[in-house]
């Protein structure tokens, strides 16, 4: 149907001697989108953002809500855009950023 759901889950390990005191960072996303034409996908997306740093013992925590849209532009390319809104930061920034980016199919 023209309604989707989609989740990801993804934990961020930090490797090599620059890394200092960071331990990773888990990133979790859910959204949920309509098909409105062949080539025009509005979207919602919600995110949770968690790091660590052990030196220190501090915690980050982030909710962001992001609305926008996927473009299809052709078979091979997609073009998202959005504007990611933190709603919640715990030791993190609360920020509006924008969010452009090109995805490529081949």
């Amino acid at each position: 149907g023209p309604f989707n759901v989609s989740f990801d889950a993804t934990y961020l390990l930090p490797i090599g001697s620059e890394r200092e005191d960071r331990r990773g960072i888990f990133i979790a996303n859910v959204g949920a989108g309509y098909q409105a034409t062949s080539w025009l996908q509005p979207i919602l997306e919600f995110g949770y953002t968690s790091g660590i740093i052990s030196g220190i013992v501090i915690e980050t925590d982030t909710f962001a809500v992001t609305p926008g849209v996927l473009v299809t532009l052709s078979d091979a390319f997609r073009l998202d855009a959005g504007v990611i809104q933190t709603v919640y930061g715990k030791n993190e920034d609360v920020l509006t950023q924008v969010l452009i980016g090109l995805t490529a199919a081949f």
